[in-house]
């Protein structure tokens, strides 16, 4: 999961061009000019595809219709990118590693299976030797990608508490 790149704010902009037209053409330009590809540039395509449908459905149907729907400048639209996890009920990245690590040392409380999921995925040998702020790093990219296969459906449920001990037994996070 890499950060953005300067395609994915063109294609962002031709969403945004869509769903808003000339009211976001002639507010920023026919593309960006650096700004928001500065103001973005650390989230992944899935925060910033998310942020998308989240702005999109604070907008009721019949305002959009009605063009009575004013584009997100870029801050406005940094801030629905932020907010993908609480829209989807979920902890934020900080609030999972720790209840990962909660869990890992003896606690059993799995808020979501995507916590789970991706504390499972960070029992690698190169990141449990980093620093936090990497460890925390790697620990978002997992989460993100076990959010996004929750969102299709496609994350099996929690395992019984045994399952879940056995597959933890000897992963730490700190």
């Amino acid at each position: 999961m890499e950060p953005i790149s300067e395609y994915d704010i063109a294609e962002l902009w031709i969403n945004l061009t869509q769903a808003f037209g000339q009211r976001f053409t002639s507010s920023y330009g026919e593309q960006d000019n650096g700004v928001w590809l500065e103001m973005l540039r650390d989230f992944t395509r899935i925060e910033l595809g998310q942020g998308f449908k989240i702005m999109l459905s604070h907008f009721k149907q019949q305002e959009r219709e009605r063009k009575e729907v004013w584009p997100p400048n870029v801050k406005e639209f940094y801030l629905y990118c932020c907010d993908i996890f609480k829209y989807h009920g979920l902890a934020s990245p900080r609030a999972a590693y720790d209840e990962a690590q909660y869990n890992i040392s003896g606690g059993w409380h799995w808020s979501h299976p995507t916590i789970f999921y991706a504390t499972v995925c960070m029992n690698d040998p190169f990141i449990k030797n980093d620093d936090f702020h990497t460890k925390l790093k790697f620990y978002k990219k997992y989460y993100l990608m076990t959010l996004q296969l929750h969102l299709t459906g496609r994350l099996p449920m929690l395992p019984a508490s045994e399952k879940c001990d056995e597959i933890l037994s000897g992963l730490k996070l700190n």
